[in-house]
């Protein structure tokens, strides 16, 4: 159980960064940047021969966030919004959160189960074609 003081705390910071978020979610120019040019490799690196790398790039899996923000905005849309509400209520006293670096979801566990499985047989082959 949280002591008082500890629960206050927790509960100033979430009010610090519900005001941090708010204000960048007004106030951000990010929709005013421009794409810069990308200068040739070639001339940088010095050298003619291409060489290939794979890369897999892999996202979380679904979140309590996604879980409510992403499944459309339908008639359960409401529901799945009140229910983390809810949620966030119960957590407010703690430094966890629904909205704020949401946990994964038990799906988002799933989905990361899935991927783990299948990196482990998954093969590296010399050709980026396969």
């Amino acid at each position: 159980r949280l002591s008082p003081k500890v629960a206050f705390r927790n509960l100033l910071f979430k009010l610090r960064l519900w005001t941090l978020g708010s204000g960048h979610f007004c106030f951000s120019a990010d929709k005013n940047w421009s794409k810069k040019k990308v200068p040739d490799p070639d001339l940088i690196l010095g050298h003619t021969e291409p060489r290939t790398v794979r890369i897999i790039f892999v996202r979380h899996g679904e979140s309590l966030w996604n879980e409510v923000f992403n499944k459309g905005f339908g008639p359960s849309f409401p529901v799945r919004l009140l229910r983390a509400l809810f949620r966030e209520c119960m957590l407010l006293a703690t430094r966890d959160s629904i909205f704020y670096d949401s946990p994964i979801s038990k799906e988002g566990m799933s989905q990361a189960k899935s991927l783990s499985a299948f990196l482990a047989t998954y093969q590296l082959s010399s050709s980026p074609a396969d």
